[in-house]
């Protein structure tokens, strides 16, 4: 494995660490912490996946036009300003706002690093280098998640607001 899938790997596990760190307590922290019900909480959670759905079609024709890198890149920054915003955000419009942006920037991640692991990597070593992939997202999510549930107190915003940040 090279240098630059061994940055394609690490990068990936610690984005979906993030996502673990996030999104299996987004529906609480809408639903009790911020007090907006499980409703908005459950809409939420449908605007992070809706996002997804309507960014993935325009993501592969930016790919191809930009390269994986830019789009990566610009799916991060996305993502990011959508996690910040959530841990921000108190009003109904400005958390579902906040879970689009964290929906559509994570969607579009995958595809731009899947086109990067196929560039990096041979076709001796392509499934191989995709192994990797799925086992660092799944130890990332979980690793994420755990961290992440020792880190949160219904009973502080602010507890919230550090891990979305």
């Amino acid at each position: 494995m090279g240098a630059a899938m061994r940055r394609i790997h690490v990068g990936n596990a610690l984005s979906a660490f993030g996502l673990g760190f996030t999104v299996p307590y987004l529906y609480v922290y809408v639903a009790q912490v911020r007090g907006l019900g499980s409703m908005t909480a459950g809409f939420v959670l449908a605007v992070f996946a809706v996002a997804a759905l309507i960014v993935l079609p325009f993501a592969g024709r930016a790919i191809v036009r930009r390269g994986p890198l830019p789009v990566l890149l610009t799916a991060l920054v996305m993502a990011s300003i959508g996690a910040l915003s959530l841990g921000l955000a108190g009003q109904a419009a400005t958390v579902l706002a906040a879970a689009a942006l964290l929906g559509a920037g994570q969607a579009v991640m995958q595809p731009a690093l899947a086109t990067m692991i196929v560039d990096c990597s041979t076709s001796q070593n392509r499934s191989r280098a995709f192994a990797t992939q799925f086992f660092l997202q799944n130890l990332g999510l979980g690793v994420g998640g755990l961290i992440g549930g020792h880190l949160v107190d219904t009973t502080r915003v602010s507890s919230f607001t550090l891990l979305f940040a």
